[in-house]
């Protein structure tokens, strides 16, 4: 895109429940460090703080609380909520509203619709997935019970699998000019440099453990118990290896309690919420992330960057059409630990195939999930809502 004036700049207001900790804040602050000033005015509106609220501060944009604590869609705030962007919206003169979490989609499309804004839907959670899938892992299908209305009021949808496509595709909710598939992007320079003695003192982690790191919420879904039954199973072979998981969350006390159970205490370190994964995954010799549920990690995406060999679930999320098992990766079954158990044997017997896999991870990466790509995508849907813009 050429240099453009200020007043020409494509004036766009992305709409997110909270800055808290969670893929769909991540993924916004990669996308705001990476696209370009000269082309966009950028503004975002949230309606609390969290973990993340300083480094969007950071920034060159503007932001707007429409609201300072949390509201359900079927709720009197809700309409509070559509006023206040709404009014947003017309005051600074607005043409494209991006969401990124559902009830934000709901407040955003609906004053985008208000105020003749166009809307670009951004999908980072489970709503379009089968009943049937939700509440098998443990999901309430009735939080998304409204969503082929508002899907209605989009101008485009982004998904980030196959699978999110062909379900609004199977179900009339969408035409299929409508729906973009857009896999996250990461910054792809490498991190500074990691005193990993200094780290493996902080976290107490003897020299010479090879670090087998799980970074995830600690919750049903990521399936951390797959991680303890690796450990165990791999426990007699590698007397070196230490499993460590990163995170918190509902079952991290269960863990703790199943870790003792098993007799696990010299194999499993829980470290709890570690803000810096990037410094976590330079000191681990491989990462794993057995999850029941995901769609584009980001984890993984940081972990194949940085040369780390990668172990996924296969049949989750957009994996198995973005890992070519054996190559780039490992795809394995998340309800199997010997599959895990025999890859990581595999990896850690095998240093020329270890390397190869951590080489070609990191091209993986360098070809389908650099931030810079994802920008330039972006901005071609930006621009096309722009041009029909009326």
């Amino acid at each position: 895109m050429e240099m453009v004036e200020m007043n020409n700049k494509i004036k766009v207001l992305h709409v997110i429940n909270s800055f808290n900790l969670g893929g769909a804040e991540v993924n916004l602050l990669n996308l705001l460090k990476a696209f370009p000033r000269d082309c966009y005015d950028l503004h975002v509106g949230y309606s609390f703080g969290g973990d993340f609220e300083a480094d969007f501060r950071q920034l060159d944009i503007k932001l707007f609380k429409y609201n300072s604590k949390k509201a359900k869609v079927k709720s009197f705030q809700s309409l509070i909520n559509i006023f206040m962007i709404a009014q947003y919206l017309l005051r600074n003169r607005i043409k494209i509203v991006h969401t990124h979490n559902f009830s934000a989609h709901v407040w955003g499309s609906v004053a985008a619709k208000l105020t003749g804004a166009k809307v670009i839907e951004h999908v980072h959670d489970f709503r379009y997935e089968e009943p049937h899938y939700l509440l098998a892992n443990g999901r309430d299908p009735q939080q998304f019970r409204l969503v082929r209305y508002f899907a209605k009021l989009s101008n485009r949808i982004l998904v980030l699998t196959r699978n999110n496509h062909d379900f609004l595709i199977r179900h009339k909710m969408a035409d299929e000019a409508k729906i973009r598939l857009q896999l996250n992007g990461i910054p792809l320079a490498q991190p500074e440099m990691v005193d990993e003695t200094q780290l493996r003192g902080k976290l107490g982690i003897a020299d010479g453990k090879k670090i087998i790191l799980t970074a995830a919420r600690m919750s049903k879904e990521k399936n951390i118990l797959m991680v303890l039954q690796t450990a165990r199973g791999l426990r007699e072979k590698h007397g070196d290896v230490l499993f460590v998981i990163a995170g918190d969350g509902p079952e991290k006390e269960p863990i703790a309690q199943e870790i003792k159970n098993q007799g696990l205490e010299g194999n499993v370190k829980l470290i709890g919420f570690y803000p810096n994964v990037r410094e976590l995954l330079a000191a681990a010799t491989v990462f794993m992330q057995p999850t029941l549920m995901e769609l584009h990690s980001i984890t993984m995406l940081e972990s194949l960057s940085m040369h780390t060999p990668t172990l996924v679930s296969k049949g989750v999320g957009c994996n198995d059409d973005f890992i070519s098992h054996g190559v780039n990766g490992f795809l394995l079954d998340p309800h199997d630990h010997r599959e895990w158990v025999a890859a990581l044997d595999s990896l850690l017997n095998d240093p020329a195939k270890f390397e190869s896999v951590a080489a070609a991870g990191r091209a993986l990466v360098e070809e389908k999930g650099d931030i810079n790509k994802t920008v330039q995508a972006l901005d071609a849907v930006y621009e096309e809502l722009s041009e029909n813009y009326d």
